[in-house]
């Protein structure tokens, strides 16, 4: 690292507060619908955004999960992420389902007096999940009326087209083998902008991220072993090695994911899903 060097300008970060969601998505590109477990201190969330705050200026910053609804300290850490990125010309948001907003009274006015915003995706249809459509509902009720009461941006995203980043489930998936890793990126089912904050590293994109995760949970074919074997960037690289990273394009690690990405119908994210784990909790 340089010392005394300007920040980095970057498109978009993001941090994962939880690996749990209530939400059972198939082919979640995090791998929380594989029922993973825990949320992230708030004093390891602090250090990683103190160390690149230092290296990094985001554009866009996204606090997610999971579901980040089931951090306790959700909050606080809205509070936390905007101490770190003050100027205004860093838009800051939380991403959530929004059937949990309930758990967090306390929110809106942490959203307003940090000038973060709220996204709220819909991941469902009343057709689809009766169960779903009702507790949407009033969910987009509750965040309507905090837009109303509080004046926080508010956005709300119907989902409607799923792409996978993988196939199979627990320790069944595997990735795709298309071997095209530049159609792979020129098409990515991330965005191209899926960049992390995990684990104290910044990494390209949420199935690098947590696909670490998933091995420690199952135990996955060896076909996962190229991309196993990817390490995020150091807070301590050099700046050069950091405008790298970020300007890197099209790489062999983008074959995991298919070259040719087909929208599926998701299913009832409701429903509970059963599995058998191999590794210990």
């Amino acid at each position: 690292m340089t010392g005394g060097a300007a920040r980095l300008a970057v498109p978009h970060l993001e941090i994962h507060i939880t690996h749990e969601c209530n939400l059972t998505c198939d082919g979640c590109l995090y791998f929380t619908n594989h029922r993973h477990s825990g949320t992230v201190p708030v004093a390891e969330l602090q250090q990683s955004l103190a160390k690149w705050s230092r290296r990094l200026v985001p554009r866009s910053f996204a606090i997610l999960g999971g579901e980040p609804c089931l951090h306790r300290d959700l909050s606080q850490i809205v509070h936390m992420a905007r101490e770190q990125w003050p100027d205004p010309s860093t838009s800051m948001e939380v991403v959530t389902n929004g059937l949990l907003l309930h758990l967090h009274p306390e929110l809106p006015r942490a959203l307003s007096a940090a000038n973060v915003g709220l996204y709220v995706s819909v991941h469902s249809t009343a057709a689809i999940s009766p169960r779903y459509g009702e507790m949407i509902g009033k969910s987009l009720d509750l965040a309507r009326r905090w837009q109303r009461d509080h004046g926080i941006h508010l956005e709300i995203a119907e989902q409607t087209n799923w792409y996978r980043g993988y196939t199979g489930f627990g320790n069944t998936v595997v990735p795709f083998e298309d071997g095209d890793p530049q159609k792979s990126w020129d098409n990515c089912v991330t965005g191209q902008q899926c960049f992390q904050l995990s684990e104290g590293r910044i990494w390209k994109c949420a199935p690098l991220a947590y696909l670490g995760l998933q091995a420690r949970t199952f135990t996955l074919s060896e076909k996962w072993q190229p991309y196993l074997t990817y390490q995020g960037m150091d807070p301590e690289c050099t700046d050069t090695e950091l405008v790298e990273f970020f300007d890197r394009k099209a790489e062999s690690v983008c074959g995991m994911c298919p070259s040719n990405p087909q929208a599926f119908t998701k299913g009832d994210p409701l429903l509970p899903v059963t599995f058998h784990r191999t590794r210990p909790t």
